[in-house]
């Protein structure tokens, strides 16, 4: 499996973000979906998953520790969607560190599942709208605390519907037109340099700012390519 893009943003596993104001269209409630490439160097052993896409009310997250799966699941990615008062998350599959992996986690009202490279590794049946708060989307780390990621990742897409597995398939290898049904937030990533990751998806625009500044410092991901 391969990145889509050669560009990328890479993340050093310390402070590392990109944080994303919050904004109507990520309050997402009846269907959703999350995607991301990501390629780990590490992996954290606990409780405390390494974000990777994260809204507190909603986010998939990686640990390869006992992070409180739910209905039955394990694994090391983890897909959590607050609903119903009830953060819980499912868990699946086995990540391989050096590697590019394609990781989704999709609701449509009725059902909760989570892929890996494409293949769903877990699913559940929950029910109910997903909560909203006004808290900023971050990348590769967490508002509320040092949950940070320890790798690359690219191709970053937000969805307000939750894609079938068809869907996820067909578009994970490549770039989006930017203009598809339903997305939200879509960052490439193939900036180069600068401290906006641009979301290319629909109106308005869900720009991220690199690192906890708007300034140049050392919690800003580095842009890479290869």
């Amino acid at each position: 499996t391969s990145a889509p893009k050669a560009a990328y943003l890479q993340f050093d596993g310390v402070d590392d973000v990109v944080v994303v104001a919050d904004e109507a269209s990520l309050d997402i409630t009846s269907a959703i979906t999350l995607e991301a490439w990501i390629r780990p160097d590490t992996l954290s052993n606990s409780k405390s998953q390494d974000r990777v896409i994260e809204k507190n009310v909603y986010g998939l997250t990686v640990s390869t520790g006992d992070t409180g799966c739910a209905f039955g699941s394990s694994g090391d990615v983890q897909w959590r969607a607050r609903i119903g008062g009830l953060n819980r998350r499912i868990c699946g599959g086995s990540l391989t560190l050096g590697v590019w992996q394609h990781i989704a986690g999709t609701y449509d009202g009725s059902t909760f599942t989570l892929y890996i490279d494409g293949a769903a590794v877990a699913s559940t049946s929950r029910s109910g709208s997903i909560a909203t708060n006004s808290d900023s989307l971050t990348l590769g780390n967490w508002s509320g605390g040092p949950r940070p990621f320890d790798g690359s990742m690219d191709e970053v897409r937000i969805w307000n519907r939750a894609l079938s597995a068809a869907e996820i398939n067909a578009n994970r290898d490549g770039e989006l037109t930017g203009t598809e049904t339903g997305l939200v937030a879509y960052y490439r990533f193939n900036e180069g340099s600068g401290q906006t990751a641009t979301d290319e998806g629909a109106t308005p625009a869900n720009d991220g700012t690199l690192g906890s500044t708007s300034g140049t410092d050392s919690s800003d991901p580095n842009w890479n390519s290869e």
